[in-house]
């Protein structure tokens, strides 16, 4: 047989000899025959983005604003109607329970971010636990703010297909038990005011009726014999302890089951609602009756919604279609809760590697954020600017490369210390507004 050696050797040096070449051909080039540059030698490369010479964000104002240096200002574009964010800072004023919701995407998924602003917000308003939990979740097995058992449910997410609308609520999120289901939330202590709590409830509907088992902690467990009846239904027990245990003994094929919460009498309470892969339109689905039957028995007087790295793309600067769907959805939201403040929280910034191999924000992101913005002053709810509390142009960049590191690798996602870091950001800004809403209406 012939020797192939030698060959083979030739056809390797030549490859690396034209990628080589090719590498070097300018960008304008392959910009017209729209094909990817090649640099062979990107990845050798270490070198750092540079820094823009100066932001471009628009000079969006609410009707009146107020800012302070170290924060990254709440824009209230309701705020001189007396709505807006005031509904908020009113109810920690005057009420004994103050709710929160928050909805969002991966960006929020396991309590990275959220946690930590629960924690900062009950230590100083008070609240202990969790908040509303989903039966299961995909976050389950990270998130630990939370140990969750769930055993026996079949799962419907509006991202799976296969989901029936009229069932749904906002957490994209229903759950089907078969008999024998069982769903255990255990407290911890990775954040202050998690390992103990007063109130654990659990939220469902069965037109056919359904009997319950529940315990807290090591007690005996208590029946619960629910009527068969439309819509949502919720059982409470309140008794201070760190576990709920909730059991199925005999399924129907209508019950649906949604989440069980883990709150305090008194205090404020923080619900995550995150959705992998979500850019928020379903939201503006839920007209349900069972949607409208969740804002009466699980009320909220804070809204966040934080979405938009699900929609950006590297090269686009038009987001009329995000704005125009999601607008339904902030409408939807405020139908719901006319009585809850709204807050849009834009997206983070997002690193990807340019045609030089250079990690830098993905150009898209001014983009949307920009329209994120507008959004709010056009909907007449609160923006915050999470791309600018970050630090703004290459924050994601610096972020994954400090030590020790505040985001992963994948330049998209923060880790649990870029959590705390933005918690007390956005925790920072609400409470320059309570601040700023306490002097108006003290005068």
């Amino acid at each position: 047989m012939k020797n192939q050696t030698k060959s083979v050797v030739l056809l390797a040096v030549c490859t690396l000899l034209l990628l080589a070449t090719l590498s070097l051909v300018p960008n304008r080039v392959w910009d017209a025959l729209h094909v990817r540059p090649i640099n062979i030698f990107s990845d050798l490369l270490n070198r750092e983005p540079k820094e823009d010479a100066e932001e471009t964000m628009p000079a969006l104002r609410p009707k009146s604003s107020q800012t302070k240096a170290g924060i990254e200002s709440i824009f209230d574009y309701e705020e001189q109607s007396g709505r807006g964010m005031d509904l908020f800072y009113e109810a920690l004023r005057s009420k004994e329970n103050v709710r929160v919701a928050v909805f969002g995407d991966s960006f929020i998924e396991g309590d990275i971010l959220i946690g930590r602003l629960r924690e900062l917000l009950q230590h100083q308003y008070g609240g202990s636990g969790v908040g509303f939990v989903k039966i299961q979740s995909v976050a389950d097995k990270f998130r630990p703010t939370i140990k969750q058992n769930t055993a026996g449910f079949a799962d419907y997410c509006v991202m799976k297909g296969k989901y029936d609308n009229e069932k749904a609520w906002l957490s994209g999120y229903y759950f089907v038990p078969t008999s024998g289901a069982s769903v255990e939330l255990k407290g911890t202590d990775f954040h202050a005011s998690l390992d103990t709590t007063e109130v654990f409830s659990i939220y469902l509907q069965t037109p056919l009726g359904l009997r319950l088992e529940a315990a807290v902690d090591d007690m005996q467990p208590e029946t619960f014999q629910l009527q068969g009846k439309a819509g949502l239904q919720h059982i409470s027990i309140e008794r201070k302890g760190s576990c709920g245990k909730w059991k199925v003994p005999v399924a129907n094929q209508s019950d649906v089951f949604y989440g069980v919460a883990l709150d305090g009498k008194k205090g404020i309470s923080v619900d995550n609602f995150s959705l992998r892969g979500s850019s928020g339109f379903h939201l503006h689905k839920c007209d349900s009756l069972i949607a409208s039957d969740f804002a009466k028995a699980r009320p909220y007087d804070l809204i966040i919604l934080q979405y938009g790295m699900n929609f950006c793309q590297p090269r686009s600067t038009d987001y009329s279609g995000f704005v125009r769907v999601f607008k339904q959805s902030v409408e939807a939201i405020k139908k719901l809760y006319p009585n809850a403040a709204v807050l849009l929280v834009s997206m983070g910034d997002r690193g990807v590697k340019d045609r030089d191999g250079v990690t830098k924000t993905m150009p898209g992101v001014k983009a949307m954020v920009e329209a994120q913005h507008k959004l709010a002053q056009d909907e007449h709810i609160a923006f915050w600017n999470l791309y600018s509390a970050m630090g703004g142009e290459n924050s994601m960049v610096k972020m994954v490369r400090t030590t020790p590191s505040l985001a992963n690798k994948d330049y998209l996602h923060i880790n649990f210390r870029g959590g705390d870091m933005l918690a007390k950001r956005l925790f920072d800004a609400l409470q320059y507004g309570k601040e700023q809403y306490d002097e108006r209406i003290e005068k």
